[in-house]
């Protein structure tokens, strides 16, 4: 049985309507969802657009929402990954290989321009590390790491759906690298 869902209640009201309602849930979810599908697309506008159409499928799928199959979080981002492995899919030459063009945009937080090209450097050998994973893989390691969604221990659903695809490890414990463990050649860092 799954924890109780906080986003229970907004869908319902979403559900009869409520565009109050349906504002509250595009504030909260909005920039996890965005940050989501512009590190997927390498494309803000792309990511806009997704975003849009994955708020559109919770406008008009939210009165039938059954709580209890999926936490309506999980579920979003599902959409949100589906959606833009459709856009990539669409434009095949800007898939894994966009990793090597740039990052996605973000504001530069570091104090000097030195430390923001380490932090470039460092976050474009991350990107491409991850996008020469399978797509299991590298949707674990986008959802966990980038997302915070959980997925390191409790064993649940995501374990049994990724294990055959050689994300877990271990001795019976969930784990997911983390992307710097990637880049240095499966060596913690």
């Amino acid at each position: 049985m799954l924890d109780h869902d906080p986003d229970t209640a907004l869908l319902a009201r979403i559900g009869r309507g409520d565009a109050a309602a349906a504002r509250l849930l595009v504030a909260a979810k909005l920039p996890r969802i965005l940050g989501l599908a512009t590190r997927m697309l390498h494309d803000r506008a792309a990511a806009e657009d997704v975003a849009q159409d994955a708020f559109v499928r919770v406008w008009r799928t939210a009165a039938a929402w059954q709580p209890g199959a999926a936490r309506f979080d999980t579920w979003l981002h599902t959409v949100v990954l589906n959606l833009c492995r459709d856009r990539l899919r669409r434009r095949p030459q800007m898939g894994r290989e966009a990793a090597d063009g740039g990052l996605p945009e973000m504001p530069d937080p570091a104090p000097d321009a030195e430390s923001s090209l380490i932090e470039a450097e460092r976050d474009r050998t991350v990107a491409i590390a991850i996008a020469s994973l399978p797509e299991r893989q590298r949707d674990a390691i986008l959802l966990v790491h980038y997302q915070d969604l959980p997925g390191g221990g409790g064993g649940g659903r995501a374990r049994r759906q990724h294990r055959g695809a050689g994300i877990f490890a271990g001795t019976g414990t969930a784990h997911v690298a983390h992307p710097a463990f990637l880049v240095a050649g499966g060596r913690r860092p």
